[in-house]
């Protein structure tokens, strides 16, 4: 499945557009995917939203 996964703080200004749409992953679960973005992102927050 994908997931969509914005982050929940504010981006700073200077952040492109594209950036701030979140990144999109395959995961076999939202819970893989919350653990993917927090290995990646560490101390960050995250919305995990079902794509397709």
């Amino acid at each position: 499945m994908t997931y969509r996964c914005p982050r929940i703080n504010p981006y700073p200004e200077e952040t492109p557009i594209t950036d701030r749409q979140g990144y999109y992953l395959k995961a076999n679960s939202a819970k893989e995917a919350i653990e993917w973005m927090g290995r990646r992102f560490p101390g960050e927050e995250f919305i995990i939203e079902i794509w397709q």
